[in-house]
């Protein structure tokens, strides 16, 4: 399997889509991981969301684990309605 669609948030955002230009994948680009989870296409085919933050979040979290809790919150908010 491979990736379907990026979807990329955050201060870094802009710096981590820069290797995605070169490679023509499809990507989005969001402000807050909310935004990223409301947004994510739904299908009526199985999804598959890998979290792979790839830079820190300090702009949002004050660490991982509530970074991942968030998630977790988010997830349930938005997909398990």
């Amino acid at each position: 399997n491979s990736v379907d669609k990026f979807y990329l948030y955050g201060e870094n955002r802009t710096l981590l889509s820069k290797p995605l230009e070169s490679s023509l994948k499809d990507y989005l680009q969001y402000e807050t991981l909310e935004e990223v989870i409301k947004n994510i296409e739904r299908t009526n085919d199985k999804k598959i969301i890998l979290y792979s933050p790839a830079a820190q979040s300090y702009d949002q979290y004050n660490n991982f684990e509530e970074r991942g809790e968030h998630f977790n919150f988010l997830i349930n908010k938005y997909w398990h309605n």
